[in-house]
């Protein structure tokens, strides 16, 4: 479930105002942020993770942003180009990968392939050459 906008943005200014250095947004699927909102912003798009990230190195491009955990199904070029593009976000990538294996994957329901990682990683690090990629 996302947090509304405000308040999420209201809290990084609040901590940021407190001398916080580093933040991490946490969630099970962390990218997959303001799918389920309703809220419109006022150019009438819905909020995503893109956004958010844009509009918290906004607010302090000095912040240390790091997230967990990311989705592949959630990750995008726009997201990876916010994540290349913002000062505040971490050159880290933390991918919770499961197995190796496509067939175990598929065995425990995952909806991704190993192909699908390789690909996010690669299109990341083509992206962002120094990432870290745990």
């Amino acid at each position: 479930v996302s947090r509304r906008p405000q308040e999420i943005l209201d809290e990084i200014r609040q901590l940021s105002d407190l001398g916080y250095r580093e933040i991490t947004l946490l969630g099970q699927t962390v990218n997959a942020y303001g799918h389920d909102l309703d809220e419109r912003l006022p150019n009438g798009k819905r909020a995503d993770f893109a956004w958010l990230l844009e509009e918290i190195n906004d607010i302090n491009s000095k912040l240390r942003v790091r997230y967990t955990s990311p989705h592949p199904m959630y990750f995008n070029d726009r997201l990876i180009d916010v994540i290349a593009s913002t000062q505040a976000v971490c050159e880290h990538l933390h991918m919770p990968l499961q197995s190796g294996d496509n067939d175990c994957l598929r065995r425990m329901k995952r909806t991704y392939t190993m192909e699908k990682y390789r690909a996010i990683t690669d299109k990341v690090r083509e992206r962002i050459p120094n990432v870290a990629i745990t």
